[in-house]
């Protein structure tokens, strides 16, 4: 048996709040995502440039022009893994989300203290007035977190665009060792 009318807001109020909720769960696996992007990319480029300054200052090779090359693609990747690994921050960095209810608007600015007025006034709202005002703040928070989350998606693809520019200086690097006879001459 279909729910009566006036069950229609608490049930459409409800789902609001579950969708809320899977936003709020998007973040999340968001946040964890460019966390991991952060620490690949740390990693990565500290290996590279342990690797890459000890084939150059072991190298035996006495043509500067292959060191240069050298020196310029470890200082490139470096570089680019930095780039990365600002734009996989931005990703990470604290948000301004939306909330339905805050605190602070049930706390007087001047003392810190209870706004005795305002939680009586939510307290004696009519119910389908108070329905109606929440269903309103959950529309505009689900609004919120999906474009904080859609801005969040743009940095991490960012970031990891950035990433595989950066993976992809290591195989020149290595090529330009061996080419020029530095690693196995």
């Amino acid at each position: 048996m279909p729910p009566d009318e006036s069950q229609s807001p608490s049930i459409f109020l409800q789902e609001l709040k579950d969708q809320l909720q899977r936003y709020v769960a998007i973040k999340k696996g968001l946040d964890t995502k460019a966390n991991s992007l952060i620490t690949t990319t740390g990693i990565i480029s500290i290996i590279f440039v342990g690797f890459g300054t000890f084939i150059i200052t072991e190298t035996s090779s006495g043509e500067d022009v292959w060191l240069v090359l050298l020196g310029v693609v470890l200082i490139f990747e470096v570089s680019i893994t930095v780039l990365a690994i600002k734009s996989a921050s931005d990703a990470y960095k604290a948000r301004k989300y939306r909330q339905p209810i805050v605190y602070n608007m049930f706390f007087d600015r001047k003392n810190n203290r209870i706004n005795e007025e305002m939680v009586r006034h939510f307290m004696v709202a009519k119910p389908d007035s108070l329905y109606e005002n929440l269903i309103r703040e959950y529309i505009a928070c689900i609004k919120s977190h999906q474009q904080q989350n859609n801005m969040q998606v743009k940095d991490i693809e960012r970031a990891q665009k950035i990433f595989y520019v950066a993976l992809s200086s290591i195989p020149i690097f290595v090529g330009l060792a061996v080419f020029s006879g530095i690693v196995f001459g």
